[in-house]
């Protein structure tokens, strides 16, 4: 495969990440999520979480802080937690720590072309983009 058929099928691939029209300004709806829609629901939030960081789920010191003003009943966890571990489920949904820090991979990628191959992609796009 040739180079510049190689970059065509680089750009088609990469093509459903990106906006597909130019900042306005005024608002205007565009699904950020589109490149994920053809998975099941939580995974394709699990993926946009994963490659973008986005945030696609509240903190789970939300949902505690829900849980202690009653808003999230203990029947709704009885719904979602393995009955014969309710116990120890609950205890560690409530009270263990977790890290919850995600690294964006898109974020990741693009900083250690710059670092490593001195690629500045947002120095060769942003004036163009923007």
């Amino acid at each position: 495969m040739s180079n510049h058929h190689q970059l065509e099928h680089i750009v088609h691939e990469i093509e459903h990440f990106l906006p597909s029209q130019a900042p306005l300004k005024d608002f205007i709806h565009h699904n950020t999520l589109h490149a994920f829609q053809h998975l099941p629901f939580h995974e394709g939030l699990n993926v946009a979480n994963q490659l973008f960081g986005y945030q696609t789920y509240m903190n789970l010191s939300e949902y505690r802080a829900l849980y202690q003003q009653g808003k999230i009943a203990d029947a709704a966890l009885e719904r979602v937690l393995p009955a014969a571990d309710f116990s120890t489920w609950k205890t560690r949904l409530l009270s263990q720590e977790y890290n919850e820090e995600v690294k964006a991979k898109v974020g990741s990628m693009r900083n250690a072309w710059k670092r490593k191959l001195g690629f500045d992609l947002d120095a060769m796009v942003h004036p163009i983009l923007f």
